[in-house]
């Protein structure tokens, strides 16, 4: 389901329109029925989290947010299928006005979230998240933030995908994702506000330096860098932005009503604003963190015990008896992390798996996000929990995604991708690991641990990869053809994993090599059977046939179930690049740069005018191929709608969806049913 380019081809070049005609970028095959009766993927699964942003991981930061919850594999909707939502980040701080990251030490400083005291760290992606209410933020390590989910008032990305909010080019050291707006701290150490304005939170004071900033529902507090002192703004109803003169304070957290924070000089948590359900009187200790919820509140004390004080109508005041290092209070729930085997631990409503944490995975940081039922004003249920996995730093959320707010970037740049049947593998490219998204049920998304792979092809329900020492093939996933027992000791320039066998072109004699099931009809060679002393530039694998490209002069030669007559390649046709999917083969001609098909029909796949394809990709439902501006084209039984003026560097099809590698940052922009980082 890979194409395979052959050779190199020198292209034109070519100078056009451009985008300057949004409608000019979707694509026009249309159709109002899928074959199987599925709607094309729409709604907030469908959008290009392209960028995070991010939140300030402090232990003072607040945020509102949602995640979403364990997603089962073979899932659809909005709903990420065998798997959590994850981005590479560092600190992540998600929920509403209400959660409390300190570090380990127990000192509660925004900037260990930051930039500035922890300092960036150097890692592809994001350094802090926050979450808001219907709406994420996240920073990346370079200081930009990017923010994603409901767009109300420009607090972040929309529905229809339009832009988010944060200044474009400004660098912030923490961010913290409020209401319907979002604060963060610039280099400068000024707080900047975004988003809505309602009762003036997102308006900070100016010519004021902060170390930290807590974005609540309709109010935000900072701790000013001046003299320790908490200063906020917003509504002060209740007194929730009336903070206490002449106090010096090392963490503030702003809730939905109330201000909680940790005085510097004695330890003990002071609070402010609404009282209702006593969630403004703390009890006594000494703490080196807190969490503000919307009526109720978390803290952690010098001992690692958590209290929790208020609103307790879900349980989500009655903190697990144990020694923790990290609290978030939310809406109707809270979580914390043990500090013995860092897994999380959630308490009080579950409804929508907010609660559900992720067994046997360690994290550094959590983040509860939501706001409680009995919040006023509020229409759509919002509860999710998300936090950053030890073992490589990305992000795991879990909870309701509706507004698409728990659905961040990976952050991640690739070497490669390739879409299987419902799962999709890539290659990282700062390390060359291989990392798999989608379906596991078959073990097909759990790659070989700390191995360097060249590239990587995603088949039906097995993976494939060439490991970089030696170019030999390792597969994983399921064996049940022997499509995932590549041979001992060979070498491959390239590998191509199809349905239920794997081809490959070996290095020594450029010969194509198979394995695994042999279902050729009568009179047809099995697909895992190649003609023998033929040298190929390159191999495509599909559903129950192979085709490869010739060494000698570029004709496509195929073999297996001619179904649709997916093996009948075209006569005297030269190719650069072959893709095969379940029974159709498409490829690139040398001679035009046009897309020619053979096998099962569908719409023809054609460039713009002035422009060629680079490479093409067969799946399910999709054809699509990359153009040599960059720009990606569809073809299929139905309205594919596509990211507009967005150059990517490659394309790959799955059964069902499609992942392609922007050009701008190598980051995977994916659309369709399985994906991650999906396009709206």
């Amino acid at each position: 389901m890979v194409a395979r380019v052959r050779g190199v081809w020198a292209l034109m070049l070519v100078v056009g329109l451009g985008c300057a005609d949004s409608a000019h970028r979707e694509s026009r095959n249309a159709s109002t029925e899928r074959p199987d009766d599925r709607p094309p993927c729409e709604g907030p699964s469908c959008r290009d989290a392209g960028g995070a942003t991010d939140a300030s991981n402090s232990p003072s930061a607040d945020a509102n947010g949602m995640g979403r919850g364990p997603i089962e594999a073979g899932s659809s909707g909005d709903l990420l299928t065998g798997g959590w939502a994850d981005a590479a980040v560092m600190g992540i701080d998600a929920g509403r006005p209400m959660s409390c990251v300190p570090p380990d030490e127990g000192l509660v400083d925004d900037e260990d979230a930051g930039t500035e005291g922890g300092g960036v760290v150097d890692r592809p992606g994001f350094s802090a998240v926050s979450a808001g209410i219907f709406h994420t933020c996240a920073l990346r390590t370079s200081g930009l933030v990017q923010c994603w989910g409901l767009n109300h008032a420009g607090g972040g990305r929309n529905r229809e995908g339009e832009a988010s909010a944060p200044p474009a080019g400004l660098l912030f050291k923490s961010v913290s994702a409020g209401g319907n707006y979002t604060c963060g701290v610039r280099a400068d150490d000024e707080v900047m506000c975004w988003g809505f304005n309602q009762h003036g939170a997102s308006t900070p004071p100016g010519g004021v330096r902060f170390r930290s900033v807590s974005a609540g529902n309709e109010h935000a507090c900072g701790i000013r860098l001046r003299d320790g002192e908490v200063e906020c703004w917003g509504s002060d109803e209740d007194g929730r932005s009336t903070a206490p003169a002449g106090v010096r304070f090392v963490a503030v957290s702003a809730g939905g009503t109330h201000t909680c924070g940790v005085r510097e000089a004695d330890g003990r948590v002071q609070c402010w604003g609404r009282d209702d359900l006593g969630q403004t009187f703390p009890p006594e200790g000494r703490f080196v963190g807190v969490s503000a919820g919307t009526a109720h509140s978390c803290a952690l004390d010098s001992s690692g015990q958590v209290r929790c004080w208020g609103d307790n109508e879900a349980g989500q005041a009655s903190a697990p008896t144990g020694r923790f290092s990290h609290v978030s209070a939310a809406g109707d729930h809270s979580c914390a992390i043990d500090r013995g085997d860092g897994q999380v631990r959630c308490w009080g409503d579950d409804s929508w798996g907010q609660a559900s944490a992720p067994i046997g995975v360690a994290f550094d940081y959590v983040s509860a996000g939501g706001v409680s039922r009995r919040q006023a004003g509020v229409q759509s249920p919002s509860a999710h929990t998300c936090g950053v996995r030890r073992s490589d730093g990305q992000v795991l959320c879990w909870g309701l995604d509706h507004f698409g707010q728990s659905y961040p970037p990976s952050g991640v740049t690739w070497n490669t991708l390739s879409a299987g049947m419902n799962h999709t593998c890539g290659v990282r490219e700062f390390d060359g690991h291989v990392q798999c998204w989608g379906n596991d049920d078959d073990g097909q998304s759990r790659p070989p641990p700390d191995v360097v792979f060249h590239s990587v092809s995603a088949g039906g329900l097995h993976t494939c990869g060439l490991r970089a020492s030696d170019r030999h093939a390792l597969c994983w996933g399921r064996n049940t053809s022997g499509q995932a027992t590549p041979p001992a000791g060979v070498a491959f320039k390239s590998l191509s994993a199809g349905g239920t066998h794997t081809c490959g072109v070996r290095e020594a004699d450029g010969h194509a090599q198979c394995w695994g099931q042999q279902d050729g009809g009568e009179g047809d060679r099995g697909q895992s059977v190649p003609p023998e002393d033929v040298v190929f530039e390159s191999v495509a694998a599909g559903g129950r046939h192979t085709c490869g490209v010739r060494a000698d002069d570029g004709q496509a030669q195929c073999w297996g179930a001619g179904n649709w007559r997916a093996t009948e390649a075209p006569s005297g046709v030269a190719f650069v690049s072959l893709s095969a999917g379940l029974d159709r083969t498409c490829g690139v001609r040398e001679a035009d740069g046009q897309v020619q098909c053979w096998g099962s029909s569908a719409p023809p796949l054609e460039s713009e005018a002035g422009f060629v394809f680079t490479s093409v990709s067969v799946g399910r439902w999709y054809t699509c191929g990359r153009q040599s501006d960059g720009q990606i084209r569809c073809s299929s039984t139905f309205k594919v709608r596509l990211p507009e003026c967005i150059a990517f560097r490659s394309v790959d099809v799955g059964d069902n969806h499609v992942c392609a590698i922007r050009e701008s940052d190598g980051v995977e922009v994916c659309w369709g049913g399985q994906a991650r980082n999906r396009w709206e």
